[in-house]
């Protein structure tokens, strides 16, 4: 639904539970792009070793 509202959206990684990734997925405001790439960033906790 993002894609078709113009807003931008991303998934990050927070953290694994039982080996399995769990994230979140953030929309913006169309025209945000940059502070929600920062928002992504700042909150990324990619699983270690997870393959």
């Amino acid at each position: 639904m993002a894609g078709i509202a113009g807003a931008p959206a991303v998934s990050i990684p927070l953290c694994c539970v039982d080996g399995a990734p769990v994230g979140l997925s953030a929309v913006a405001a169309p025209g945000a792009d940059l502070p929600l790439v920062r928002f992504a960033k700042v909150s990324s906790n990619p699983c270690q070793g997870a393959d």
